[in-house]
């Protein structure tokens, strides 16, 4: 997970969870990893800091593409919801956003300018799975599949299903790398204890 993705992945949640809570004329608290109420919808905010984010990283996506990704994944969000609802991975908001956020940033990645439709987003968001990622001592920087997150161990995050190889690395210590089976809408561990250079 890239800074930008995490930055972005932060800042919606806390939108999110503020604005929902305003609006119940609660206080707003965040239940990362537990089960909370689910929105009807990633909010306008969202969806235009995640097309941001996309137009800036893969530059041949053209506006009115994501105009119309936009539409789609609105018309798509009610069955990605009730999908993961049932899930151990993907049933708060933060966890929602993050799977949506991956499959629209992983699909234009490979297809720029290619329209989908609901159905084809459902069939791509349906395949993330949560991995969390651990060591001791905690504080190693993550790869995975060659793609640094921002957070250090120990910390948790959406990715695609299928085999996920994970390196971890610190000061003072031996690099770790391994291999992780995420699974659909699971938790998968991964855990490694350091070994002193």
């Amino acid at each position: 997970m890239s800074l930008k993705q995490r930055q972005f992945e932060i800042l919606a949640t806390l939108f999110i969870f503020g604005v929902a809570a305003t609006l119940a004329g609660q206080e707003p608290s965040l239940t990362y990893g537990t089960k909370s109420r689910q929105a009807d919808a990633p909010t306008e905010a969202w969806y235009k800091a995640k097309a941001q984010e996309i137009s800036s990283d893969y530059r041949m996506t053209t506006a009115a593409t994501l105009k119309n990704d936009k539409a789609v994944i609105k018309d798509a969000y009610p069955k990605v919801r009730n999908f993961y609802s049932t899930k151990q991975f993907g049933q708060s908001d933060s966890q929602l956003l993050s799977i949506l956020g991956h499959a629209w940033s992983d699909y234009r990645k490979d297809n720029p300018n290619r329209m989908f439709t609901a159905d084809e987003f459902v069939a791509l968001a349906e395949a993330y799975g949560g991995l969390r990622i651990t060591s001791d001592p905690p504080g190693a920087q993550i790869r995975v599949d060659e793609k640094t997150w921002v957070d250090p161990t120990n910390t948790e995050g959406a990715a695609h299903v299928g085999e996920r190889v994970i390196e971890l690395s610190m000061e003072g210590f031996k690099p770790e790398t391994g291999t992780a089976l995420v699974k659909q809408g699971e938790w998968t561990p991964f855990f490694r204890k350091l070994k002193k250079k």
